[in-house]
């Protein structure tokens, strides 16, 4: 009888230590698929804030100020290699820009810089991108009015009736600081003026916004309207 009592106590012993060790691993198990969904949610929250910032201009009436807009926030992002949170900055975003003849016909005028073809656009080594830097530069030392100022009296300051110095109070000048020479003051009219184009035309996006396996934006297509 005693020998009895003590293997029901033994066996008591064991099934409360499997109880134990079942209920720590039954919370082990909860704590690991909690931390794995609370990281899962984090990291899809942060790729979706991510994402947004770029896909709100996927489209079809996408005024082209805000093509350059976007144009700087993909080359800001590329050009960084470490952030914050789940992003992988090591997967760059490319876009893709179609100006069509409709743009030259629009213009009714040689074009310099935004002629008709496919501009891909990564960093700041991109010509499109190269001719945006320059005019907001000068957007910035000048203001927009002050250059559309000069837009619009550009036959009298290439025949000679007015001067940039009496519109703006100032000569235009080089990255150097330099005064420009006439030519070269007419030659930045010229171009500055396909630039006011660009930003007043619209676009729409050409195709859907390509993804990489982890859903982060890989790629984006637009293309010019009118």
């Amino acid at each position: 009888m005693e020998n009895a009592s003590k293997a029901l106590v033994m066996a008591g012993g064991i099934l409360i230590a499997i109880l134990v060790v079942g209920s720590l691993l039954l919370m082990f198990n909860q704590l690991s698929y909690y931390q794995r969904s609370n990281s899962d949610i984090t990291k899809n929250s942060q790729l979706s804030e991510f994402n947004q910032q770029f896909v709100q201009y996927s489209r079809n009436d996408l005024q082209g100020v805000e093509l350059v807009s976007l144009v700087n926030k993909v080359v800001d992002y590329n050009r960084r290699t470490s952030g914050y949170g789940e992003i992988n900055y090591d997967e760059k975003i490319t876009l893709n820009i179609t100006i069509t003849d409709a743009f030259r016909n629009k213009y009714g005028a040689e074009l310099n810089q935004f002629t008709p073809g496919v501009y891909t656009i990564t960093n700041n080594s991109d010509s499109f991108v190269q001719s945006i830097n320059v005019f907001r530069a000068y957007e910035e030392e000048y203001t927009l009015d002050a250059l559309t100022l000069l837009v619009s009296n550009y036959d009298n300051i290439e025949n000679g009736s007015i001067t940039v110095e009496e519109l703006l109070h100032k000569p235009l000048t080089d990255s150097s600081g330099d005064p420009l020479s006439l030519q070269e003051t007419l030659d930045l009219i010229n171009r500055y003026s396909e630039f006011s184009l660009l930003k007043s035309s619209t676009f729409r996006a050409q195709n859907e916004v390509q993804y990489y396996t982890d859903g982060q934006v890989k790629s984006m297509d637009f293309i010019y309207m009118k």
